[in-house]
């Protein structure tokens, strides 16, 4: 028995242990678990990595981030929130931490001496800042700045500004490399979308990729997210066409073929991103060569991308909310076994101070942003 030779679609060179290479079909980046190695070389896989799936992931990151997306290669980065009033950045984590993008430093002239106000994210941090003073100033005094230093938490009680941005050429490169992985895995032959391949290397211009916001195609629960692949080769329109579908707001049509008379196809993958399961979705969409042609043509209005973007944020929200509400509890165990080193379990006697420290955290996290004037 002859074992069948994968090649890369790209380059044509046959997959080999030395050049073999792990694709995810749906971007590591978003949380995406769909991979294959028989679909392209190491050299290609890492040219597209580095470029055009580098700028999807950058578009996506930001619901990566707030919907706590697992990875296989850590967290996704921080995102950069701006306070509109001062301009201030900010970094916020997978798990809703917020801190400053840069420290500050600011010096206020007395005349005869000079005040300086630091805010830094950690005490090497500012141990590093008052030395560098020191080298301006040799007579100031290190040891007691960091004497007066003062280690506080808080929470930010102000709204913060998030940018996003969605679709370009580059990402459009991207989402056709996502449908064509996904036609070729599926059993698809290459010579069906080989006239694309100068297109996502970059090489020439194309319209067959648009954003996509059709009338519900499927049915979507209050609190689910996932990402979705719906591919369809059509013989009675000799089109094939690819929906992608990432966090149910990142949409996308693909045009593969306008010329196609392989096999029938209507293959669907849905991703559910929040429990990590690959799940059973009916999508309903049949598209004519007509409709395929009207919507690479259209506008898709900001209206629907926005509401869709909304609906996936208030998701994020409550579970970033649950999570912080579980780590206060948590931290107040911590602290009071801390307090309490030779008391292993909490009794009724000592649970009224246990309890106490957990409603003053709570209180002042559900406090947040409430004016106090």
């Amino acid at each position: 028995m002859t074992e069948k030779i994968s090649h890369c679609y790209v380059c044509d060179l046959p997959i080999t242990v030395e050049n073999v290479s792990k694709e995810h079909i749906i971007i590591n980046a978003a949380g995406g678990r769909l991979a294959s190695k028989n679909l392209l070389c190491k050299k290609c896989n890492n040219s597209f990595g580095e470029t055009i799936d580098a700028e999807l992931a950058r578009q996506l990151n930001f619901l990566s981030n707030f919907l706590l997306i697992k990875r296989y290669d850590g967290d996704p980065p921080a995102i950069i929130g701006t306070d509109k009033e001062t301009g201030e950045k900010y970094k916020m984590t997978t798990e809703g931490h917020l801190d400053m993008k840069n420290p500050t430093v600011t010096f206020k002239d007395h005349g005869d001496h000079k005040e300086v106000s630091i805010a830094a994210r950690n005490k090497k941090e500012l141990v590093t800042i008052l030395n560098n003073i020191k080298k301006k100033y040799p007579l100031f005094d290190v040891e007691n700045a960091l004497r007066q230093a003062n280690e506080a938490e808080r929470y930010l009680d102000k709204p913060l500004q998030f940018s996003m941005i969605i679709g370009g050429v580059t990402v459009e490169r991207a989402v056709c490399k996502c449908a064509i992985n996904y036609f070729i895995e599926m059993g698809g032959d290459s010579k069906w979308i080989k006239h694309l391949i100068p297109f996502i290397k970059g090489e020439v211009a194309k319209k067959c990729v648009c954003l996509f916001y059709p009338s519900p195609i499927y049915e979507l629960q209050d609190d689910e997210c996932f990402h979705l692949l719906h591919l369809v080769g059509s013989l009675e329109e000799g089109i094939l066409y690819c929906y992608v579908d990432y966090f149910n707001s990142h949409k996308y049509l693909v045009l593969l073929s306008e010329e196609y008379s392989g096999p029938a196809i209507e293959k669907t993958y849905c991703y559910n991103i929040l429990n990590q399961s690959v799940i059973q979705k009916r999508v309903n969409l049949k598209l004519t060569k007509a409709l395929v042609s009207e919507a690479l043509a259209s506008a898709v209005l900001m209206d629907e991308i926005k509401k869709n973007l909304i609906r996936s944020w208030n998701i994020g929200n409550k579970r970033q909310h649950a999570l912080h509400m579980e780590k206060l509890v948590k931290n107040a165990m911590e602290e009071w076994h801390k307090n309490h080193p030779d008391v292993e379990n909490l009794s009724q006697e000592n649970m009224e101070d246990f309890l106490e420290n957990v409603s003053f955290k709570l209180a002042k996290y559900l406090s947040r942003g409430i004016s106090k004037t």
